[in-house]
C-alpha cells in the first residue's frame, strides 16, 4: 500500500518535473521528503492496528476521519433499501416469514 501511494506522489513530482515546474533537485528532495512522510504514516497506521484495544480507537477514527472528509460518500449513496422495499416484495416477505410457500401458498410444516 505505501509503495502505491508513493509511486503515485513520486509520478506526480516527476511529471512537474518534466513541465518544467520544478528543477531536479527539488524534485529529489520533494520525493525524499514525500517517501519519508508516506513510510511514517504507514507504520504509525500499523503500529496503531496492531496493538489490542487500541486498534479500535485507532478504526474508529480513521471511519470517522473519512466520513467527515468525504462526506459525498454517505450523500450519493441514497437509500439502499429504495429498490428492494416495493409492496409486492414486502408482501411475499410477509408470506414467506409467516411460513407459507412462496409458489403455491400452501404452508409449510413447521420444524422444531
Amino acid at each position: 500500500m505505501p509503495l502505491v501511494s508513493v509511486s503515485l506522489v513520486v509520478g506526480e513530482l516527476y511529471k512537474r518535473y518534466r513541465s518544467g515546474d520544478i528543477s531536479m533537485e527539488q524534485f529529489k528532495s520533494m520525493s525524499a521528503s514525500a517517501t519519508g512522510i508516506k513510510f511514517a504514516k504507514f507504520t504509525a497506521l500499523l503500529v496503531g492496528l496492531s496493538i489490542p484495544g487500541v486498534n479500535v480507537v485507532v478504526g474508529a477514527g480513521m471511519v470517522a476521519r473519512w466520513s467527515t472528509r468525504y462526506p459525498s460518500i454517505w450523500r450519493d449513496a441514497g437509500d439502499p433499501w429504495k429498490d428492494q422495499l416495493s409492496e409486492s416484495n414486502i408482501r411475499l416477505s410477509m408470506l414467506i416469514s409467516a411460513g407459507y410457500c412462496e409458489r403455491t401458498a400452501i404452508r409449510r410444516p413447521v420444524r422444531r
